[in-house]
């Protein structure tokens, strides 16, 4: 896979200030990883029922590995 280049610094409203924005970088770490999948799913230009399908798999598969992690 062929990396594109990445776009500029986004920015997050921030609930707590008045919905001032945040730089992306200072946002909490999970809104990070979501920005960074939509992109990377984005960028695959499928069908949103092809994503969403196997963002189930991928849902699935984390709880599994949590609650497995969990019994350990």
């Amino acid at each position: 896979m062929t990396k594109l280049p990445l776009p500029p610094p986004l920015s997050m409203p921030d609930p707590e200030n008045n919905n001032t924005p945040v730089p992306l970088a200072q946002a909490a770490i999970e809104v990070q990883l979501a920005v960074d999948l939509i992109m990377l799913l984005e960028q695959q230009q499928l069908p949103p029922s092809t994503i969403l399908a196997a963002l189930d798999i991928v849902q699935t598969d984390f709880r599994r590995a949590a609650a497995l992690a969990a019994t350990q």
